[in-house]
């Protein structure tokens, strides 16, 4: 499961950070990729990854605000996945 910690407050969409947190939190990245939500275009900024823990966590800049995020990233399951996709629609996550 992903969980985003933001570093500093600001104006971007949720669902940007949801995306973010629940399906390009999971696909290989490299710092200084860029990814592309909803006209929104955020950089990789910083990568750790603890392969011992299974705990991950990256950095990204809003290009046009320059404002950071943290995102964290855990177990990768289906249940996460689930979750995940309910916090795209309009339903409550269980």
């Amino acid at each position: 499961m992903s969980t985003l910690v933001p570093v500093k407050s600001g104006n971007n969409y949720d669902k940007d950070i949801v995306q973010l947190a629940g399906y390009y939190a999971y696909r290989s990245k490299k710092e200084g990729d860029s990814i592309k939500i909803n006209d929104t275009i955020y950089t990789i900024r910083n990568i750790k990854e603890d392969r011992i823990s299974g705990l991950d966590a990256f950095t990204i800049e809003n290009y046009k605000t320059k404002e950071y995020y943290v995102i964290y990233v855990g177990t990768e399951d289906l249940a996460d996945t689930k979750t995940n996709i309910q916090l795209l629609s309009e339903l409550e996550p269980k």
